[in-house]
């Protein structure tokens, strides 16, 4: 197998895994044909790697394998997995004991206090949260949660954050969630179908054209969806996750390359994977252009006496025909994955280019946790990993 710097310049020679991955909050998830594993950068510098089997593994039902059903079916099944490992990884960075311990060390201005009678006030809050202090080394714990401190992400608690944790306690996690669906789902179709159609919708009163106003709407997705990415990245956080993006990216190169999983090897290749997700989506939307100048082209112009109504109806059939648009954009994106050749390269080119947002070059510890999450998926028969 051929070793290259630039898996998208890779010959003939170079091995096309199945495995694919995401990024999650200081770690990254791995799916391989028989095992999924996600690794975690924890608080104290370790890497918590978490493996299981995959349902079916070589065993898929045949709408898992069918073309153009399989799309629709399989990024449901990846959203899903992909959100709870995204919600289990934030967990990670969350360590409760430290966040009190914090909490009493700030409120009683333990620095200002001589080393013995921190460690006697230690003592005390330990016996306050009724924690059984019998045989435990006091000392080493308090000293443990002071270097803990220096690299946990601290923050206080806002007066919401204390009135709901008042009112819900334990349950304050899975509301929370449920909630951020809601709003995700809410903020999603009001940017990339309300907003666009109603983008259409004014078009629409300066060119009376249904082809005109079908490419004015998705080339608008297109925009909402590059500003959205670029916005998103000036975040720390967001940020971060994209260099762990990255990490996984460079990671998968350097297993198709057929090198040895090492920090050094890894850092050679290219961030960038005509797989990602990333260009997933931007094919879509792409394929969204074309299917609604066809359909809308075809249908009879809908006219329902309301801008608002005529609105509500074009993102009805927009959603209706998501299923068609998502099976065959996997179609494309499995094609432009597996294959390397002129179309593909075309293909993958606008993905690639939005990649340079989505996608951040990682540190070596970054890429230590990518390692961690890959080893895991990697089969003992290489050739079950083969395209």
């Amino acid at each position: 197998m051929s070793k290259c710097k630039d898996n998208n310049e890779c010959g003939k020679e170079l091995r096309k895994s199945k495995i694919g991955g995401q990024a999650l909050i200081e770690g990254i998830m791995m799916k391989g044909v028989y095992n999924s594993a996600m690794a975690c950068r924890l608080p104290d510098g370790t890497i918590d790697v978490e493996v299981w089997e995959n349902k079916y593994g070589k065993n898929m039902p045949w709408y898992r394998k069918a073309p153009f059903i399989r799309g629709s079916v399989n990024m449901v099944t990846q959203l899903i997995e992909g959100y709870k490992c995204l919600m289990k990884s934030a967990d990670k960075q969350f360590n409760e004991d430290l966040e009190f311990f914090i909490e009493w060390y700030k409120k009683n201005k333990v620095t200002k206090m001589e080393r013995s009678a921190a460690i006697d006030a230690f003592k005390g809050y330990l016996i306050s949260k009724k924690r059984d202090v019998e045989g435990l080394d006091i000392e080493a714990l308090y000293d443990k949660y002071l270097e803990d401190m220096e690299n946990y992400q601290y923050e206080e608690p806002s007066k919401l954050d204390i009135w709901l944790t008042e009112k819900l306690g334990d349950k304050i996690m899975p509301v929370i969630s449920v909630i951020s669906i809601v709003l995700s789902l809410i903020i999603c179709v009001a940017l990339f179908k309300f907003l666009p159609s109603t983008i259409g919708n004014l078009v629409r009163m300066l060119i009376d054209n249904e082809i005109v106003v079908a490419i004015a709407e998705g080339f608008s997705k297109i925009a909402i969806f590059i500003a959205y990415l670029a916005l998103t990245a000036l975040m720390k956080d967001i940020r971060i996750t994209y260099e762990y993006h990255g990490a996984e990216h460079k990671t998968i190169a350097c297993l198709e390359a057929g090198e040895e999983l090492t920090v050094e090897n890894i850092k050679k290749h290219s961030r960038f994977h005509p797989r990602c997700g990333t260009s997933f989506i931007f094919i879509a939307l792409i394929t969204s252009i074309i299917v609604f100048i066809i359909l809308f082209s075809i249908l009879p112009e809908i006219s329902l006496g309301s801008s608002i109504l005529n609105t509500l109806a074009r993102v009805g059939i927009q959603i209706i025909f998501l299923p068609f648009i998502v099976g065959i954009s996997y179609e494309l994106i499995r094609l432009a994955g597996t294959h390397t050749n002129a179309f593909t390269k075309i293909l993958s080119a606008p993905g690639l280019a939005i990649q340079r947002i989505t996608t951040r070059e990682p540190s070596d510890k970054q890429i230590e946790v990518a390692i961690a999450a890959i080893k895991p998926c990697i089969p003992e028969n290489l050739e079950d990993d083969q395209w």
